[in-house]
């Protein structure tokens, strides 16, 4: 699994328009394989991280053992009732 193969937007205009939206955007936007909460993308990365060494791994790698509980249960309600979930660091998963 390549990083420019987990997530490769159409090259229609609206697909492009909503990248570039997307990759604009202040709050960071996380876009996650819904069984084993793989990264498939992701608007922004912190120092010392890119696509090479995050796309692909689980969101646990980069969490906090202790959150893991609440990451699990806020990710299973957000599948449940099929939205996002903003949390209130202003980040969201979805």
């Amino acid at each position: 699994m390549t990083p420019s193969s987990l997530y490769n937007p159409d090259e229609s205009f609206k697909d492009q328009l909503y990248f570039t939206l997307v990759k604009t955007l202040h709050q960071l936007v996380i876009v996650l394989e819904p069984f084993e909460y793989r990264m498939l993308f992701l608007n922004h990365y912190q120092a010392g991280y890119n696509e090479g060494n995050v796309l692909g791994h689980t969101i646990f790698e980069f969490v906090a053992p202790e959150y893991n509980a609440l990451y699990v249960e806020k990710l299973a309600e957000a599948k449940k009732n099929k939205s996002g979930h903003k949390y209130s660091n202003s980040w969201t998963a979805i």
